[in-house]
């Protein structure tokens, strides 16, 4: 399933840039001012007080998130502002604060270019080294980090918000550890969030989304965690009433945080050697359904799966399909976990296993494999050796 229509733009990023050059250029921007005192015919002008034309959110960094930083196209939007002699709005936890990129000779404009290019390099370096920061503990909150600089936004008139974070996040209503990975469609999570007053409001905004990749001990994003993840954070700005919306992926840097911060396990096929096999529904299955994600690659695992289980004489499997308690009706959850039971077992009997030999059981959100009941964990299908 797809969220509702709407164009957005998602920009991969694939290489780093080191912050050296931005130290350079923070030098330059202060040797050009210096060297324009002693300079003879100044190109200067008195023009009115910078205005705010963008705001920029930012959400700290962890140990686990690569640290903050402004994807091209972004930067590239600071560069015209302060090419307009213009300012920014900073959001950041605790704190909101405006932030002229007007190059300047004093209290004036400078106006002479070649001058002008260096120090507006240097004001939007700085931009940038003030965001690069992270933090020991705390709680991954896009959501709120969206709805502040939406706010911000909103009440300066301000049209342009660029959102810097993880699209982790780690903290209710949107914790992701409960709703799971690829555990629900884009749109139910938004519509879950709407029902419940959580969407920002980002009406007239063009909204720009810089979200950052893992880092430390949290695994990287498969292909489809990634488009789910660009899918639910552009339908939650959708949704809000976003004029324009672009996701970028920002490139990694190392993180400098050292407190552990809590981690999101990616769907996978975990198999016990000769005991046991576990399929996240998420990897096999897509969202309520028991409809493959990819056949292919499911089949793949599957068969490792009976290879690694080594079934001996007389011993049989036993599949045994589980939902988590959100499934809002009881008895469909209970029927999705006989559904995908059954087509796991299939799979089973396609990598030969004799069906004689296969058991199948739902048992929806009755016997839940971890606590609470509706912890996304609990969304699985568990084959097991008997006998």
């Amino acid at each position: 399933m797809s969220l509702p229509c709407g164009h957005f733009t998602v920009v991969h990023m694939r290489s780093s840039r080191h912050r050296t050059w931005r130290t350079l250029l923070l030098a330059a921007g202060v040797l050009a001012s210096l060297g324009a005192v002693v300079a003879v015919g100044v190109a200067m002008s008195t023009a009115a007080p910078a205005r705010p034309e963008a705001v920029v959110a930012v959400e700290p960094g962890d140990s686990n998130t690569a640290l903050p930083e402004l994807a091209p196209a972004a930067i590239q939007r600071l560069t015209q502002i302060a090419n307009s002699n213009d300012s920014v709005v900073l959001v950041e936890p605790g704190s909101v604060s405006e932030i002229d990129l007007t190059p300047r000779f004093g209290t004036d404009v400078d106006q002479d270019q070649t001058r002008r290019a260096t120090k507006i390099q240097a004001n939007v370096a700085g931009v940038e080294q003030r965001i690069a920061v992270d933090q020991n503990g705390g709680s991954r909150d896009l959501l709120d980090v969206i709805d502040q600089g939406s706010r911000a936004a909103q009440g300066r008139g301000v049209r342009d918000l660029i959102v810097v974070g993880s699209p982790l996040q780690l903290a209710s209503p949107l914790d992701l550890r409960v709703v799971g990975l690829l555990g629900a469609t884009g749109r139910e999570i938004t519509t879950d969030l709407r029902t419940k007053g959580y969407v920002p409001d980002t009406r007239g905004l063009s909204v720009s989304l810089n979200l950052l990749e893992p880092a430390g001990l949290q695994e990287p994003l498969s292909p489809p965690v990634r488009a789910w993840l660009e899918q639910v954070w552009h339908g939650i700005v959708q949704a809000g009433g976003a004029a324009q919306i672009t996701v970028s992926w920002v490139p990694y840097l190392k993180p400098t945080a050292t407190e552990a911060t809590p981690t999101l396990a990616m769907p996978t096929v975990s198999t016990t050697p000769g005991r046991q096999c576990r399929i996240d529904a998420a990897f096999a299955f897509v969202v309520n359904t028991a409809f493959l994600t990819d056949e292919n690659h499911v089949r793949d695992a599957i068969s490792r799966c009976v290879a690694e289980l080594r079934l001996g004489p007389g011993q049989r499997l036993l599949v045994v399909g589980h939902t988590s308690l959100d499934v809002q009706v009881a008895n469909a959850g209970r029927a999705l976990s006989v559904q995908r039971a059954q087509r796991i077992a299939g799979l089973l009997v396609d990598a030969g296993v004799p069906a004689s030999r296969v058991l199948v059981e739902g048992v929806g959100a009755t016997r839940p494999v971890v606590q609470p009941a509706q912890d996304a964990r609990n969304r699985v299908v568990i084959v097991s050796v008997i006998g």
